[in-house]
């Protein structure tokens, strides 16, 4: 309801769950929303001058929302490009080391993931980035990810669990299957320092 309403909404109080009297208004950019802001409306309900200084803080939100979104779209995408270039061959091991967080002594591990021979995945593939991407974050903060060619590669710096990159990519590729209706082949490679 909320995020298909136009301005401030309000939720009386419901004794079933004992939530208090409160009101909320989406965050947008444009038309999308990218969050929410909730106000508890518990002796007096927010009046027009509140509504409105509501959606104004929502506008002001909106534009910090996306500052932050940007600075780890950047960061991801630079990480992304020195990856690239290490696994090109390219860049002082001591400096990327420091640049993905590797623990000394600590190996690291790089998954590959493509869809299967003959299946046309060129379209697919920068949602296939996105996917195996977004679910190998979930279990750790600090992989990258890079396509190259039909192939998109992650690196997990600094395995303590060398059973972990594998699990990982199992499922991974069975979200990106569910996820666009289409397999995905993983591999992993040997841990290495």
């Amino acid at each position: 309801e909320l995020l298909l309403a136009e301005g401030v909404i309000h939720f009386p109080y419901d004794p079933t769950d004992g939530e208090l009297p409160r009101c909320a208004v989406a965050v947008r950019a444009g038309r999308q929303p990218v969050g929410s802001i909730w106000v508890i409306e518990a002796d007096q309900p927010v009046g027009p001058e509140g509504e409105t200084a509501l959606q104004d803080a929502c506008r002001l939100a909106a534009i910090h929302i996306l500052q932050a979104q940007n600075a780890v779209d950047v960061e991801r995408q630079l990480r992304a490009e020195w990856l690239r270039s290490l696994l090109e061959g390219h860049g002082s091991l001591a400096t990327t080391a420091t640049r993905f967080g590797m623990a000394t002594g600590a190996p690291s591990v790089v998954g590959g993931f493509a869809f299967p021979a003959g299946f046309g995945s060129a379209p697919l593939l920068p949602q296939l980035s996105t996917a195996v991407e977004q679910y190998c974050g979930v279990f750790r903060t600090n992989v990258s990810c890079v396509a190259i060619g039909g192939t998109v590669y992650v690196l997990f710096p600094s395995v303590r669990d060398e059973d972990m990159p594998r699990r990982v990519a199992t499922g991974a590729s069975k979200a990106v299957e569910a996820r666009l209706g289409h397999p995905a082949h993983a591999a992993i490679s040997s841990a290495g320092r």
